[in-house]
């Protein structure tokens, strides 16, 4: 959790503050185009490692639940921060690889596509297949991680009345 928070602390300076100073600007990639590039790069970086690092505490979280000692073989003391080296690796090997997000300051906000906003040429020009796959797999593996920790946690004999209640309630909300 806080490795995720040290992230979003970071990602806030591109999403909050940069975002706002090229929205008062009316700024669109041609006004400045380098800062808006290695700005979207960078935000990428940390797009990816945020999901990633959420799919590993996700990870954490179930397997602590329905399979204890392995959560503690898995995770317990320095092997958190080793484990949190995927995501860091993630992050700086895909973002600056594939096309960026770029600020848009006709709808404020950024998008893979400059144009998007004054002109219609919606299509795969500007199409970012990492980023689907990122979607994609972090999805998948949600889906995953929850439904085998569901049915671990009915399968295994030795869990224990709170573990139960845990699951119980996962149930109810899904």
């Amino acid at each position: 959790m806080f490795y995720i928070g040290i992230n979003d602390i970071f990602c806030l300076f591109i999403c909050g503050l940069l975002t706002g100073i090229l929205a008062l600007n009316g700024a669109v990639f041609c006004s400045f185009p380098n800062t808006i590039y290695i700005a979207g790069m960078v935000a990428c970086v940390f797009w990816y490692n945020e999901t990633l690092s959420a799919i590993l505490l996700a990870l954490n979280r179930c397997v602590e639940i329905s399979m204890p000692s392995i959560g503690e073989r898995l995770f317990r003391g320095y092997k958190t921060w080793l484990w949190m080296l995927l995501p860091l690796f993630y992050g700086i090997l895909f973002g600056p690889t594939f096309k960026p997000v770029l600020f848009s300051g006709v709808l404020f906000s950024w998008f893979y596509n400059p144009h998007v906003g004054y002109i219609d040429d919606f299509g795969t020009i500007y199409d970012n297949p990492m980023s689907r796959l990122n979607r994609i797999a972090a999805t998948t593996m949600q889906i995953n991680i929850g439904g085998t920790t569901q049915h671990t946690a009915h399968k295994n004999p030795t869990e224990t009345r709170n573990q139960s209640r845990i699951i119980t309630r996962h149930e109810e909300v899904f």
